[in-house]
């Protein structure tokens, strides 16, 4: 900032004096203040997401994946979506894949003799396959191995019946 001197010498005006770069950069600073305080003032923070607001299709709009519920919470929407697992983790299950296993927690042998035949498995499939070479026993848990020749023998209406058994009393790997 200079001080110049009026026409007469004895009265002094500020002024400024800017070079091009300078005018330049002081422009940009002053449109990018303008612009930030605007965005400030005129869009103010958005509202919190309201359930309430949310609209639910109509049955007939709704596809397979996509299910409403009703209940005392309210209508629930809910979509299945699927994912796929990258290549790298499936080539791995491929090349060395492990033995299925069933563990039946707190059943010991005789209870998953019992449980296997009540849900489709006639007695020579359950006497074939709980022999020792199948069967193992942690603590209070037993752990099956089923062969891939008894898994892939299994009916669909079998198979349908049995694991939802072993669904239900917590066997683990069951699919």
């Amino acid at each position: 900032m200079a001080k110049l001197k009026k026409n007469n010498g004895t009265d002094e005006v500020n002024s400024f004096r800017f070079s091009l770069a300078g005018l330049i950069i002081f422009s940009l600073f002053l449109m990018a203040g303008t612009a930030l305080i605007s965005n400030k003032v005129f869009n103010p923070k958005p509202k919190p997401f309201s359930f309430a607001n949310n609209d639910v299709p109509d049955p007939d709009v709704q596809d397979k994946n996509m299910f409403t519920h009703k209940g005392p919470w309210g209508e629930l929407l809910t979509q299945n979506i699927k994912l796929e697992r990258p290549a790298e983790y499936i080539m791995d299950e491929v090349k060395n894949p492990g033995p299925e296993t069933w563990t039946f927690n707190g059943m010991n042998a005789a209870q998953v003799k019992t449980l296997l035949a009540a849900n489709g498995l006639t007695k020579e499939q359950v006497e074939a396959q709980l022999t020792p070479s199948h069967v193992t026993t942690a603590g209070t848990n037993t752990v099956f191995t089923p062969g891939e020749d008894f898994l892939l023998s299994l009916k669909p209406e079998t198979r349908q019946k049995l694991y939802g058994a072993l669904y239900a009393h917590g066997c683990g790997h069951v699919f």
